[in-house]
């Protein structure tokens, strides 16, 4: 018997399991959620709300305006301070957040 991961409400039709998800972008009041099949779904609820509603170990916010799966991070540039997704998305990491960041990509 498998076990059925919980699915992500993104408003009141739209649901999506969390492990599909590449990466979300804050934009404005919006949330954009990249999808690893290459769709994108724009969602009327906050990143911080949606980041609140996912596992925190399996996602990671690098900076304030985007949460990352690190299911599909392929490259950690510390020096450089990015982070390169499988779909060759790279994210800036704010200095902030280096060492946080750091220490989830070494523990996942």
């Amino acid at each position: 018997m498998m076990i059925q991961e919980p699915l992500l409400q993104l408003g009141w039709r739209t649901k999506i399991d969390p492990f599909t998800i590449l990466f979300m972008r804050a934009d404005s009041n919006y949330t954009e959620v990249h999808l690893n099949n290459g769709n994108m779904i724009l969602s009327a609820t906050s990143l911080g709300r949606l980041a609140k509603r996912l596992p925190s170990c399996q996602f990671i916010r690098p900076n304030r305006s985007v949460l990352v799966n690190l299911d599909f991070l392929t490259e950690y540039q510390r020096r450089d301070k990015s982070i390169k997704l499988n779909n060759n998305e790279v994210i800036q990491v704010s200095r902030r957040r280096t060492k946080q960041v750091t220490r989830s990509i070494n523990t996942y």
